[in-house]
Formats: C-alpha cells, sequence, structure tokens
C-alpha cells in the first residue's frame, strides 16, 4: 500500500492569529496558500492519478488542505484525531490496518510538522529521530508493508511544493 503524507499548506501567521485570541486549531489557510496549494495538486495528481481515502487533521488548516486534495480525486477526506500535533505515530496503525483490510491501495494523511516527519522516521527506520522534513504543502510518498510497524515503510519520493508546481505546469502544457 502506497501512503502519502502531505503537509497543510500556507496558513495565518500563528502569533498574528493567537494575538486576536482565537485558538491554533482554529487557524486557517492563506490566500496565497490555496492558490498555491491548487498548483501543488496538480504536480501531486501528475505523479498519482488514483487515492483511495484521504485522512485529515482536525485543525482547520489542515482539513482546508485535505478539502483542496480531496476534490482532485473525487473523494470526501474523513478527519482522524490521531493526526493532531503532538500523536504518538503507533496511533496511526489502526487506520492503516482497517485501509488495508478494506482492500485500499492508496491513501493519504493530511497533518503537521514536525509529526509527519517524525513518523516517515518511525516506519522506515523504527525511530522517532527525523531526517526527512516537510515543507508546507509538501508530499512524501511511502510504500508500506503489511505488517504497519516500525521500520516496515520504504521512502519511494519526497517532494517540496515547488517541485510539484513545476511537475504541475508540465502536465498542463
Amino acid at each position: 500500500m502506497k501512503l502519502y503524507l502531505i503537509r497543510h499548506a500556507i496558513a495565518a501567521d500563528r502569533d498574528e492569529f493567537a494575538s486576536s485570541g482565537q485558538r491554533d486549531q482554529d487557524r486557517p489557510l492563506t490566500k496565497g496558500g490555496i492558490e498555491r496549494l491548487d498548483n501543488v495538486v496538480r504536480g501531486l495528481v501528475r505523479l498519482e492519478r488514483r487515492i483511495d481515502q484521504i485522512y485529515t487533521s482536525p485543525y482547520l488548516r489542515a482539513k482546508q488542505t485535505a478539502e483542496i486534495v480531496a476534490k482532485a480525486y473525487s473523494l470526501v477526506p474523513r478527519t482522524l484525531e490521531a493526526l493532531i500535533p503532538d500523536s504518538a505515530p503507533e496511533e496511526l496503525v489502526p487506520c492503516l490496518k482497517k485501509c488495508h483490510t478494506d482492500g485500499m491501495s492508496s491513501l493519504a494523511f493530511v497533518g503537521h510538522e514536525p509529526d509527519l516527519s517524525r513518523l516517515v522516521s518511525w516506519l522506515t527506520i523504527g525511530k522517532t529521530r527525523q531526517f526527512l522534513f516537510f515543507k508546507k504543502a509538501g508530499v512524501c510518498c511511502l510504500k508500506l508493508t503489511e505488517q504497519f510497524g516500525p521500520g516496515r515503510a520504504a521512502v519511494v519520493w519526497s517532494l517540496g511544493p515547488s517541485q510539484l508546481v513545476k511537475m504541475g505546469k508540465k502536465s498542463a502544457s
């Protein structure tokens, strides 16, 4: 099974938003973040024509990102509490097992840093020591074995938003 890890797109400034008295989980994407994400998604679709399901953190910026990605695949994203910041990577294993049992061949998780980097590390080398970092709207593709545990995955590719935007432009020409 392929697992696509997607960091949310550019969101409102954290400090500025906090000074307004609003909760961090309600911080939205910026207009520029949405526009850039639209271009990123074109590149992602060029790489992967099918994703069976998209799961998202319940935080607004991740949900908005997931909705934009899901639209390109004619999907409706599902909220997954295990994707909130500071969740342990092993909390995602039940979801992976269920998706595999349900016959899915590819799925996406939309979340946050440094959690996505820690998840990549845990799935590939069995430790949460970060060796790969996600830019906003960056995507990493992992190939999972059926064991769904630490050290049981391989990185297929990892691309930043500018690389995906260039790939999307190539497909439009």
